[in-house]
């Protein structure tokens, strides 16, 4: 009897812990964390990371070339380009 009677206490502690965390989920996943999961994030902050992605990468070798035709020394880089663990993104 003791046993049966240990298991419903469990058994209602963890549905208790997991009504808790049900009702305090939200709280801990805000939109401020930025350590948030593909499907918790909001769909403007996954624009914001989609625009910074394409916008951190080489520029073509061919317009490299058309720059260097002309002159343009300043054009040969991004210079906007960002790393990762160096500068980050302020969403």
């Amino acid at each position: 009897v003791d046993g049966m009677v240990a298991r419903r206490a469990l058994r209602a502690l963890l549905v208790l812990c997991v009504a808790i965390y049900i009702v305090l989920s939200p709280y801990f996943y805000s939109s401020e964390n930025q350590n948030l999961q593909g499907s918790l994030k909001t769909f403007k902050i996954k624009n914001k990371l989609i625009k910074a992605r394409r916008q951190n990468r080489e520029i073509p070798y061919w317009v490299r070339l058309k720059n260097r035709k002309a002159g343009k020394k300043n054009q040969m880089f991004n210079r906007k380009r960002r790393h990762w663990r160096h500068k980050k993104l302020k969403i």
